[in-house]
């Protein structure tokens, strides 16, 4: 890395850390994730070495991949400690309920290993008394009182609190404040070490049986098919899903990698069919590379601390790859499931020098809590150490023209920087309808070990327009064809960045170009014959000059050499 990029990239941690007031040491980090929920499919699982008991919705950040197949997207399973779950160095999960109570109730260990009835009453008092204190919607808590003794002696096993719990949170008919329990966990893990993939399909029972499709997850093979959110699920191998439980429906998702399965659908009324190979989606990266025209693309697959990193280094890399003359950025967030929300605030801030980018009401007992979430430019002393250069760079990405890209798929934390950079007017939004989720929940893991999560905020963009359940909209509705092998959101976005920054030729303004007055002189014909003649008169007058120059130089020669020859042998 070359001392130039080392400033820049320092510089660009430094102010994003700095411009938003969140991360200063004087406030704590924000308590809450912005992920999305995780299902039996879930590629990341709890650590079962921290067990942490319930005292207090706490989390520690972490990132919301999606790869579930049950009510909204979400591929990891986040407790407060996570490690990924990689098929071929992990077993099932080895739960100890005791240790758990023991850990939650204190006290000395028992005899008996097995919870008493007592202990497991206590835990689901517990979890009912935190959605009581932290649920974000008191409205449907009003008759919240009847489960605090609903299971009063019924608890005799793990396996019946977790039923208990489970039940407990679907009375609220919020798909993001539900309970992983300790079996869906460990078939997670074992259908990962047997190498059973889903096909990124998340999927919702409606009223009258028949389910939906929710979250397409990217790079999964449901995410390449011709399926669209909102698109209903006949039947996937042939069996019909109107009717199914919930969960045998969601195994028909499930299958061996490299076997193939296929679904018929309808949308609107029309009946299709699809056939799909099951494959385990790809580990999120960054993508980076520039366009035609020194246009920058670059792509963020999800709100994560690596992710973050490469980003940076990546918006590096365009610029030195433009020699600083970026034309325009298109910034794809299609697929992007969302993460932490801190990393929504501080990519937000790469963009945009000042503005609000979120605001949020977080509840917390009879206490509201609403924050606006603001970045300020950047101070002199933030730029130290850099050259005039690389201050250059930072500050061009607050004024490049700029493109997002979105779809159904664009989630969370990324419809944070989305509402942020449209509202603000900063970039132009592209492609279709965001997938609406307007809320954060706060998670972590309760005995017998399962995970708990309890949608605690809602966030609104800096116009104070709710997206819960509609999204946003963008500003240029466009949507790949299916089975085209043309990228036609990417190309409609290079199109309108070329609107906004016409080429050099065209408007005069890069590289000293002159134009012939205010005309544009490709499209006038006239002008354009007179460039053409004065074009071959220049070349005329240089090939006149170059053979009148080649006759003298070989008159010269001849001369010399004649003189030479008359002349031979005198001092």
């Amino acid at each position: 890395m070359t001392q130039k990029l080392k400033h820049f990239f320092v510089c660009t941690l430094l102010m994003v850390s700095l411009a938003v007031p969140s991360f200063a040491q004087t406030k704590p980090a924000h308590p809450l994730l912005f992920g999305l929920p995780p299902t039996a499919q879930a590629q990341t699982t709890p650590d079962t070495n921290g067990q942490n008991p319930v005292t207090s919705p706490k989390v520690e950040p972490d990132s919301a991949k999606p790869g579930s197949a049950t009510g909204a997207p979400d591929n990891k399973t986040p407790g407060q400690n996570v490690t990924p779950a990689t098929p071929g160095n992990q077993a099932p999960i080895v739960i100890d309920p005791h240790s758990f109570l023991q850990q939650l109730l204190g006290g000395a260990p028992a005899a008996d290993p097995a919870p008493t009835p007592e202990q497991l009453e206590a835990v689901y008092h517990k979890v009912w008394s935190m959605v009581g204190e932290y649920y974000h919607d008191p409205s449907k808590l009003e008759d919240w009182q009847v489960w605090e003794s609903k299971y009063k002696g019924k608890l005799n096993t793990a396996d019946d609190l977790e039923k208990a719990v489970q039940e407990m949170l679907s009375s609220l008919d919020d798909p993001w404040t539900k309970y992983i329990s300790t079996k869906d966990i460990a078939r997670q893990q074992t259908n990962a070490k047997a190498g059973i993939s889903n096909l990124g399909i998340s999927i919702v029972k409606l009223p009258d049986g028949n389910y939906r499709i929710d979250y397409l997850f990217y790079g999964s093979p449901g995410y390449a098919s011709p399926l669209r959110k909102n698109d209903i699920i006949e039947s996937v191998g042939g069996k019909a899903l109107k009717g199914m439980s919930q969960t045998d429906a969601e195994a028909l998702f499930l299958g061996k990698d490299g076997s193939s399965v296929e679904l018929v659908y309808d949308r609107a009324g029309k009946e299709d069919k699809v056939k799909l190979t099951f494959a385990p989606t790809p580990d999120s990266e960054v993508e980076a590379r520039l366009l035609p025209g020194n246009i920058g693309y670059v792509r963020l697959n999800e709100f994560n601390k690596d992710g973050f990193v490469e980003f940076l280094q990546a918006l590096t890399a365009l610029q030195q790859a433009a020699h600083g003359n970026l034309s325009g950025l298109v910034f794809d967030l299609r697929g992007n499931p969302g993460g932490e929300f801190q990393l929504a605030l501080q990519v937000a801030s790469i963009f945009m020098e000042k503005g609000t980018v979120v605001t949020s009401t977080t509840r917390d007992g009879r206490m509201v809590t609403h924050e606006a979430y603001e970045v300020i430019p950047p101070q002199k002393h933030d730029f130290s150490g850099a050259d005039d250069e690389t201050v250059q760079m930072i500050k061009d990405y607050y004024t490049v023209p700029m493109v997002v890209l979105v779809n159904n798929s664009t989630a969370s934390s990324s419809e944070i920087v989305t509402g942020a950079l449209k509202d603000s007017g900063r970039a132009t939004i592209i492609g279709t309808t965001t997938y609406g989720k307007g809320v954060g929940y706060t998670n972590g893991r309760i005995p017998p070990g399962g995970v708990l999560y309890i949608t605690r905020l809602d966030y609104l963009t800096p116009s104070g327009y709710n997206l819960s359940h509609k999204g946003i909209a963008p500003q240029v509705v466009v949507d790949n064809t299916p089975g085209s092998k043309v990228d036609e959101q990417l190309a409609t976005a290079v199109e309108v960045l070329k609107q906004l920054h016409p080429d050099p030729l065209k408007n005069g303004k890069a590289s000293g170009n002159k134009t012939f007055g205010d005309s544009n002189w490709t499209e006038n014909p006239l002008v354009a014959c007179a460039a053409i003649g004065l074009f071959l008169l220049l070349v005329v007058l240089v090939s006149r000059h170059y053979v009148l120059s080649n006759r003298r130089q070989k008159a010269e020669a001849a001369r010399s050499q004649s003189d030479e020859n008359d002349g031979g042998g005198q001092a």
